[in-house]
């Protein structure tokens, strides 16, 4: 029979072993996807769907990092385009739903990462001298978070949004690395004639931050955190 001090022992050692554990989806499936020809992504409510993505873009999203700062890899990590369905707790948050897309991607494709730092040419994204006109998101939203479309974003981090600022077809070149402090999700909507040619008061993104959205983008260069792909092998199926 074991004593007091033994099951107590007994019971921390097995919360420990459990704290250890990665995060897991209660189910998940991946597949080579050679038919899609649009990469789509969205999490809500405990389910993650994403589609035709690279495994690059994959490892982005799982390590919360703008796609081109996740270098190294075979080449095929920019070339074979996958499908991923999977489901976690209702309540589980985007960041815990990150958190298990690692585990999940580490298991199915022995992958391996590290970080390292780089001098880069970046712009910072900040809050403007004249406060934010940001909208911040409604506690009970319901639907998909992301940005979608031209610069429609819903239930979006600043970090997110610094991201999309790049990632979407801004005309910005360089890593947008969020300054602004602001904590919680925001609903944006950003309007930009993509191309518009530059007047004095700079690029037309400069103007569209500044002007409806309370932000700047001050340009500079910093360390900027790169995640490198040591190793990757294919799954079942691919070429």
């Amino acid at each position: 029979m074991k004593t007091g001090t033994a099951i107590l022992l007994w019971v921390l050692s097995a919360f420990a072993q459990t704290a250890d554990r990665p995060p897991t989806f209660e189910a998940a499936a991946i597949k080579i996807d050679s038919i899609s020809t649009s990469e789509t992504g969205a999490y809500d409510h405990g389910r993650l769907i994403i589609r035709w993505a690279t495994l690059r873009h994959l490892v982005s999203s799982a390590y919360d990092t703008p796609v081109e700062r996740v270098r190294g890899g075979p080449k095929w990590v920019d070339t074979t385009r996958f499908d991923v369905s999977a489901k976690a707790e209702e309540t589980a948050s985007e960041a815990q739903a990150r958190l298990m897309l690692r585990t999940f991607l580490t298991e199915q494709f022995h992958l391996h990462v590290h970080n390292e730092d780089q001098s880069e040419r970046v712009y910072l994204l900040q809050v403007d001298p004249h406060g934010s006109k940001l909208q911040e998101s409604a506690a009970d939203a319901t639907g998909p978070s992301g940005c979608f479309g031209v610069m429609t974003c819903r239930k979006v981090t600043m970090a997110t949004l610094a991201r999309a600022l790049r990632a979407h077809d801004t005309g910005i070149d360089v890593p947008v690395v969020d300054e602004t402090g602001l904590k919680g999700t925001y609903d944006v909507t950003l309007k930009v004639a993509v191309g518009d040619a530059e007047n004095d008061s700079g690029p037309a993104i400069f103007r569209a931050v500044r002007e409806q959205l309370g932000l700047k983008l001050q340009a500079s260069k910093r360390p900027v955190n790169f995640l490198v792909i040591d190793d990757a092998q294919p799954i079942s199926g691919q070429n």
